[in-house]
C-alpha cells in the first residue's frame, strides 16, 4: 500500500526578527551610562548616590557598567533623584551637559548640606 504525500509540507524557515535581548542591552547600557554622566555631573561617589537610593555601591556600580538591569522602582529612584527624564535617560546623548547659572558642573545639594552640617 502507497502512501499520500501529506498536503502540509513541514518546511523550516528561518525568521530573521531582530533580537529582544540585543535592544534591551543596549537600552542598559545607555541607562548605565548617562547614570554613570548624571552622577560625576553632580559631583556623587558611587557610594555616596548608592547610600541616598538605599542600594549597594557594587549594585549601582553593575548598573552604570550595563550588566545589571535595574528594577523599575530603582530606575525611577535614580531618574528621580538626578533629577533626569526616566525616557531620556534610556537615550543616547552627544551632549551629557548639565548646566546650572553657567556653570558645567553643577553643585550637588546634599554635599552642600553635609558640609554646613560640618
Amino acid at each position: 500500500m502507497k502512501f499520500r504525500e501529506p498536503i502540509i509540507s513541514y518546511k523550516t524557515t528561518k525568521t530573521t526578527t531582530t533580537n529582544n535581548y540585543d535592544k534591551n542591552a543596549e537600552k542598559v547600557s545607555i541607562f548605565g551610562e548617562n547614570v554613570r554622566h548624571a552622577r560625576k555631573q553632580w559631583d556623587f561617589t558611587t557610594e555616596e548616590l548608592a547610600s541616598f537610593l538605599k542600594i549597594s555601591p557594587a549594585y549601582l556600580s553593575s548598573i552604570e557598567r550595563g550588566q545589571r538591569t535595574p528594577s523599575l522602582d530603582i530606575f525611577m529612584r535614580i531618574c528621580d533623584f538626578l533629577g533626569e527624564d526616566m525616557g531620556d535617560m534610556l537615550k543616547p546623548r552627544s551632549n551629557h551637559r548639565i548646566t546650572l547659572d553657567g556653570s558645567t558642573k553643577a553643585k550637588n545639594p546634599y554635599r552642600l548640606i553635609l558640609e554646613e552640617a560640618n
